[in-house]
């Protein structure tokens, strides 16, 4: 729902400014699970679902725990929420 796209959105601008190097024409994809606080705090993270490529995974790692804490625009109405982050890395 929102959160998600909140998160999604976040996520977009971090890779912007953070753009690792990708040899395969393939894109890279990684799921991160996230747990997130209804203070919009990064709770705990982990890799799921690997890329295939350690520095790839890590980055992906590093990106989801820069985009917290994060400023919720509505209120939670539970104590955390889990969720799924799928994240690409092409070459573009």
């Amino acid at each position: 729902g929102w959160l998600q796209q909140a998160i999604f959105q976040r996520l977009e601008e971090l890779k912007r400014s953070s753009r690792p190097q990708v040899d395969q024409a393939q894109p890279l994809k990684v799921l991160v699970k996230a747990v997130v606080s209804r203070e919009g705090l990064l709770l705990d993270s982990m890799v799921v679902k690997s890329s295939g490529l350690d520095r790839i995974d890590r980055e992906a790692m590093s990106l989801v725990q820069r985009a917290f804490p994060m400023q919720l625009d509505r209120p939670l109405n539970r104590q955390q929420v889990a969720m799924r982050i799928p994240i690409t890395y092409s070459r573009e």
